[in-house]
């Protein structure tokens, strides 16, 4: 994809979020976004440090995950292009970050200063609107996975990635696909193999 079909892709990305014009698109300072690529394996925010970005990927895929004391992972959640990340939660706290955000493959992205985007909130109506929606949208992926979570059995739960996410398998290790699940990698097998059989 070239810069300004990426370019665009942002527009569109935004636009289903809550409709922008091309004027008010154009009206962003040039130096609103950063166009960043990151390799396989490369933080985009680490757990600790201060979340201060807001990204929009266009290429690759992304983790979300926490750390235990232990030194245990549970992912959060997979971005992937056209989706939004950087911890709004840890955007708004303004304290040291409790999740880290990383690449399993190299990607593209483009990020903006949560504290502009916020000054442009406050500034400009559809702004604060298009605020509101992503917040809205943030929430409600939150709830869907906590629902998942709480009412269905593990092998729902790998029914239900597998349908709205097939691709994830191919690049995902069976420790990582299972800590998504929340489940050990050996019960993740024995649901394959479960399926297989029937």
């Amino acid at each position: 994809m070239d810069l300004s079909k990426e370019l665009e892709f942002l527009h569109q990305v935004c636009n289903a979020v809550v409709p922008i014009s091309k004027s008010v698109w154009n009206s962003l300072p040039n130096s609103f976004f950063t166009r960043r690529i990151l390799g396989a394996g490369e933080f985009f925010l680490r757990e600790g440090k201060e979340a201060r970005e807001l990204a929009i990927l266009v290429s690759g895929v992304m983790k979300e995950s926490y750390q235990t004391s232990k030194g245990d992972e549970y992912v959060k959640s997979y971005v992937f292009p056209g989706e939004f990340t950087g911890s709004y939660y840890d955007l708004l706290s303004q304290k040291p970050s409790t999740c880290s955000i990383r690449t399993l493959q190299e990607v593209t992205l483009y990020a903006a200063p949560f504290s502009q985007f916020i000054e442009l909130s406050q500034r400009e109506l559809i702004w604060k609107e298009f605020r509101l929606r992503l917040v809205e949208s943030l929430f409600c992926k939150k709830a869907k996975r906590e629902f998942e979570l709480l009412t269905m059995d593990a092998k729902d739960r790998y029914l239900v990635l597998t349908k709205e996410k097939p691709e994830l398998e191919s690049f995902l290790t069976q420790k990582q696909l299972a800590s998504y699940l929340r489940i050990t990698p050996v019960s993740l097998s024995r649901i394959k193999n479960s399926l297989k059989k029937n």
